[in-house]
């Protein structure tokens, strides 16, 4: 009577054995998972942070680029465009001839490939006081100009107009801004571009 007892008792202690083992193992595999999850939220935001740097960082190039066109004295007339955007410039490219005659400069570089951007083919941002891998960078394209509205009737984009012709041409030039920024520790990297029109003389 009594060995009955004593038998049952240890199949019972080994049953609360293995249970207990296949629980903790269970809790093991569930720990690590949180971690792994919790090791992957941190790189997820620090990559988000990494973006964000770049952004701004490119953000603030572009600004300077349309802050260098639309300053007084810059970029007044058409004679100072032919002469800044004839590849005498670094940053500078001339998509279209400004006037018949000038040179067309055009871009010789993949502006989507980081690498790409140099000193020798743009201009650094200077005075960027962001936490970066590298000084955000831009560069300035002439595009060409714009079509005039008459009423009704759109003229077509012409690169020179009639010379005998007494009307005044109100086409605007428009230029296009590519900057690119880099995050903290350059793995992140943002090309933003835009696009801005102006009179000249």
């Amino acid at each position: 009577m009594y060995a009955n007892a004593s038998t049952r008792h240890s199949r019972q202690g080994g049953a609360i054995l293995i249970t207990a083992l296949i629980i903790l193992v269970v809790l093991t595999l569930l720990g690590l998972a949180g971690m792994n999850n919790s090791i992957l939220e941190q790189r997820m935001a620090g990559n988000t942070r990494q973006a964000q740097i770049a952004f701004e960082a490119a953000e603030s190039a572009l600004k300077a680029g349309e802050v260098w066109l639309t300053t007084a004295g810059n970029l007044d007339t058409v004679a100072q465009l032919v002469s800044k955007f004839n590849g005498s410039v670094n940053g500078f490219y001339a998509e279209r001839r400004p006037e018949p005659g000038a040179a067309i400069n055009a871009l010789a570089f993949d502006v989507s490939d980081p690498s790409a951007w140099t000193a020798a083919n743009s201009i650094e941002l200077t005075g960027f006081g962001g936490n970066v891998a590298k000084k955000p960078r831009y560069i300035i394209q002439y595009v060409g100009r714009t079509r005039v509205s008459t009423g009704n009737k759109t003229l077509p984009e012409l690169d020179v107009l009639d010379p005998n012709s007494n009307k005044p041409d109100l086409r605007e030039y428009v230029f296009r801004i590519v900057a690119i920024g880099w995050g903290a520790d350059g793995s992140a990297k943002q090309v933003l571009q835009s696009t801005l029109r102006k009179r000249l003389n």
